[in-house]
């Protein structure tokens, strides 16, 4: 019935949204705090057998918790559609590996797939959209040194009563623009639940450190009153607000962990 379900939504999307619309999967995963660090070696490890000339995986950006009650790991995977994302089947370039691995390797690479799918019990999945042209905002290039840092992710997960388009840009107007304008943001952006467990609209921003999203919160930035008073006035039911750590995301084709030469 999943299946019958994800493929309708498929078919759907495409009328509904254009080329510019790109595709968030968005999975959570109740790693257990004492483990996360190793879990995350473990994730570089798998991802980058993973990683091919085969896959549709434009990207992936994966953050810890660090204050709320969200998920211990969040694991973002970007497609240019949501076809594409059905396309894609990271266990061809895991086969291709396989294949011409030695005996050793391929020891190597059976305890790194079965303790990397003991990690999936429980977890659950969603897809969001976004149009990169409208929905994120920042100064920084995609390829600047300061994302690949262990950055604050503060995500901010709303339900609205009108227009999930114009609730997502009252907030990108009030508060993520001028955070970026004053330097006291990197970037930030908002994405749209389309399919599974989600908010309607999911919020994110990005600071430096822990210092300077106090900073921010300290010193508040005088944004768009109008967008603000629209904003909230859109807001329906009990929104959450979660902190994470950057840990790591692609980069030149190979998952990167957070930090120089990692």
């Amino acid at each position: 019935m999943k299946t019958i379900k994800l493929a309708f939504a498929l078919v759907f999307a495409m009328s509904l949204y254009g080329q510019e619309q790109v595709v968030w999967n968005v999975t959570y995963l109740d790693v257990p705090a004492a483990e996360v660090n190793d879990f995350t070696q473990l994730h570089k490890d798998f991802t980058n057998l993973a990683l091919g000339e085969s896959r549709t995986l434009l990207d992936q950006w994966v953050y810890r918790h660090y204050y709320g009650s969200g998920a211990s790991i969040v694991i973002y995977d970007l497609y240019s559609s949501l076809a594409e994302m059905e396309k894609d089947d990271p266990w061809v370039e895991l086969r291709k590996k396989w294949e011409a691995a030695d005996e050793d390797q391929r020891k190597s690479m059976e305890q790194i797939v079965v303790k990397y799918n003991s990690y999936n019990s429980g977890h659950y999945d969603e897809l969001r959209v976004q149009n990169p042209e409208t929905d994120h905002y920042s100064k920084m290039a995609n390829d600047d040194p300061k994302w690949d840092t262990p950055f604050i992710a503060v995500i901010g997960n709303y339900n609205s009563k009108g227009n999930q388009g114009e609730f997502g840009q009252a907030f990108l107007s009030w508060s993520t623009k001028p955070l970026v304008d004053s330097d006291m943001l990197m970037g930030g952006g908002v994405s749209y639940h389309y399919y599974g467990k989600g908010t309607e609209a999911q919020f994110y921003q990005g600071f430096e450190s822990m210092s300077a999203f106090a900073n921010a919160l300290e010193n508040p930035v005088e944004g768009d009153d109008e967008a603000r008073r629209k904003f909230w006035s859109m807001v329906e039911g009990v929104h959450q607000d979660q902190i994470y750590v950057h840990v790591g995301h692609i980069i030149n084709g190979e998952f990167n962990l957070a930090g120089p030469n990692r």
